[in-house]
């Protein structure tokens, strides 16, 4: 198979992009679970 030098840095921006979409949806969530945690010791 010969890889496009087009469609190949494309697909790569693509990957990265949802993989750092995934990486922030899953600090926000830990950091949610952090500030009910922190919460609950405090009462």
């Amino acid at each position: 198979m010969i890889c496009n030098t087009a469609s190949g840095p494309a697909l790569w921006d693509i990957g990265s992009a949802l993989w750092g979409i995934g990486v922030a949806i899953i600090a926000g969530r830990a950091a949610r679970l952090a500030r009910n945690l922190s919460e609950r010791d405090m009462t």
